[in-house]
């Protein structure tokens, strides 16, 4: 195993000093073995991301991950990591995402070589990720008497990779006092005034998954209606 990683980071290495010069893409860089640790993985992902930065801007890198139980969610991870570190490598590198069917089959972890436009060695089937629930929760009605009122968003505050969600609100008819960018706001409203107070939430961060989610939501509060409890006999 030892001698697999050496020379699988000499492949990577020699391809680091020569891709500027191979214009012959696509190009599979290197495959590393379905067996190999998170830190060989670790180690084979920097030299292919000096191979990456060595290459022109009209190339572009792609890695398909090893699908073994309890190794590709922390890979994974790193490589999120480092593309939300670096906005050029986001837009340069693209890896396949857990939980997702796609076309064409692979059993160990592959780096490419892309030319910018070209289709990806395997292309999304479908997706089993499902979207958190979005919900605003706040009082439908309040008395006419009552100034501040607290709102709340059913949603969670991470995804599945520890990606934090961010929270923006925006109020018609009242002024947040505490909470923006918290999943929970107080609203102070004109107690000279019965207009409606509506309240949207828009999520945004996380990861590309969370993209095809419901990203915003909202609830009104009437103010002055009187909601009557129901009467059983």
């Amino acid at each position: 195993m030892r001698l697999f990683v050496i020379l699988f980071l000499l492949v990577l290495l020699l391809g680091n000093l020569c891709a500027a010069q191979d214009t012959s893409l696509p190009k599979k860089l290197a495959v590393l073995e379905d067996s190999s640790s998170y830190d060989q993985f670790a180690a084979a992902f920097d030299q292919f991301l000096l191979a990456l930065s060595a290459s022109p801007d009209n190339v572009r890198g792609f890695i398909a991950l090893s699908s073994s139980p309890g190794e590709i969610m922390p890979r994974y991870k790193l490589i999120r990591k480092r593309m939300r570190q670096d906005e050029k490598l986001s837009r340069r590198l693209e890896t396949t995402h857990p939980g997702t069917r796609y076309r064409g089959s692979w059993e160990e972890t592959e780096f490419w070589l892309l030319a910018k436009d070209a289709p990806s060695p395997y292309t999304r089937s479908t997706a089993d990720y499902d979207c958190p629930t979005l919900e605003v929760l706040g009082d439908t009605a309040v008395n006419e008497s009552v100034t501040n009122i607290t709102y709340s968003v059913r949603y969670p505050i991470a995804n599945w990779l520890d990606t934090p969600y961010t929270f923006r609100w925006t109020v018609t008819n009242g002024k947040i006092i505490t909470g923006q960018g918290t999943p929970s706001i107080t609203v102070k409203r004109n107690r000279k005034e019965k207009n409606p107070v509506t309240v949207t939430i828009d999520v945004g961060g996380g990861d590309d998954e969370d993209q095809y989610c419901l990203h915003n939501a909202s609830t009104t509060t009437e103010i002055g209606i009187v909601i009557k409890p129901k009467e059983y006999f």
